[in-house]
């Protein structure tokens, strides 16, 4: 009974590309980690493990292994609230010890990677088969797009998904068509993070609101209706127009009807190097805020229609070219780890047109 109920829910709650439906690569990285303490039990035990479990941990981990840069920096949409099962010291990266969990689960190394747990779990061996993932991929059916520069020092995530998973989208955040960006491991462009589930109902709603990630709201409302702490109501739906990629550039367009009758439409440009490209187009006429959040790190300064930013090893800047309203720096919010709050840059355009131009170039300071 119980392995069959764990066979449902292994393709109720999991796209076949390998992300978990609930849009949290947190929440993921934790069911793997339960799943995979669950193999090791099974096979200690001589218990036969379902094939089915072998085909959807690879793809899971495959879809994790893709989220992590060069550097360490972990790409992380949705909820974090930092859980993990077994703990036996310090983890320095909850998803690295996930995959190492299953290097000895499926004898296939998808990273190289040791800590006190997996020293208590398994017996350590040299394992051949590695595991290497393309710099460019576009999870079509879970919705998340990652693109890494050439040099792999840029490493960018876009979510063109679903909300949530079934009726209450839990750990789902109102962020369509947003995007993080970091460059030699260090953050640029954020996501605002989870900060806190119960106790203040405001804070909570603020970390999922659409005006505090990397895309744009209209009117001031969010993409999805917020109902209660891990409850939504309607929802944006969003689809995917294109994902396409020469040698010398890729291309990601997607749009969503959260604020049906109108379209937001994005098209991300990015040409391997260091220029990233955003076209967001709209079929209607509203007040528009095109939201960017900063790294805590970068020093911000306004030009005009430019903002310049750096930080240590690290300068950009961000060019609006096209029409707008206002062009502001304001205060925000970012939480970083769980129960923890900081302050932040955001940069805000609000404009009233129907075509927003955004050029970003990052590179050594």
């Amino acid at each position: 009974m119980s392995l069959n109920i764990l066979n449902t829910e292994l393709n109720n709650q999991n796209y076949t590309d390998g992300i978990n439906k609930e849009n949290s690569l947190h929440y993921q990285a934790f069911y793997m980690e339960a799943m995979g303490l669950m193999i090791r039990l099974m096979k200690n035990n001589k218990l036969p493990v379902p094939k089915e479990w072998y085909k959807m941990m690879y793809k899971m981990c495959t879809y994790l292994k893709s989220c992590i840069g060069d550097y360490n920096e972990v790409i992380v949409f949705g909820d974090d609230d930092e859980g993990k099962i077994l703990y036996i010291n310090k983890i320095d990266n909850y998803y690295k010890y996930v995959l190492g969990l299953f290097n000895y689960l499926l004898d296939i190394q998808f990273i190289d990677y040791s800590c006190e747990n997996l020293n208590w779990l398994f017996e350590i061996k040299t394992i051949n088969k590695i595991v290497e993932t393309n710099n460019n991929i576009c999870y079509k059916e879970g919705g998340i797009s990652i693109l890494r520069s050439d040099d792999k020092k840029i490493l960018i995530g876009i979510d063109h998904g679903e909300l949530g998973f079934g009726k209450i989208a839990a750990h789902g955040h109102a962020d369509s068509l947003s995007f993080q960006m970091f460059y030699k491991g260090a953050p640029v462009f954020i996501d605002p993070g989870t900060f806190i589930y119960h106790i203040y109902r405001n804070k909570r709603d603020y970390y999922r609101k659409t005006i505090n990630h990397n895309t744009v709201s209209i009117n001031d409302n969010d993409q999805s209706v917020i109902l209660g702490s891990f409850l939504w109501g309607k929802r944006a739906n969003t689809n995917l127009i294109d994902f396409s990629e020469s040698n010398n550039s890729v291309i990601l367009e997607a749009n969503h009807d959260g604020y049906n009758p109108i379209i937001h439409t994005r098209k991300f440009v990015f040409d391997k190097k260091n220029n990233l490209e955003i076209i967001d187009t709209f079929d209607g006429c509203a007040i528009k805020k095109f939201n960017l959040n900063f790294s805590k790190e970068l020093k911000i300064v306004k030009k005009n229609n430019q903002v310049d930013f750096e930080g240590n090893n690290i300068k950009g800047k961000v060019v609006i070219d096209s029409s707008f309203d206002k062009l502001l720096i304001v205060n925000k919010k970012m939480s970083n780890k769980y129960g923890v709050e900081e302050n932040i840059k955001s940069l805000i355009v609000v404009t009233s047109e129907n075509i927003i131009r955004t050029k970003i170039i990052v590179g050594d300071k």
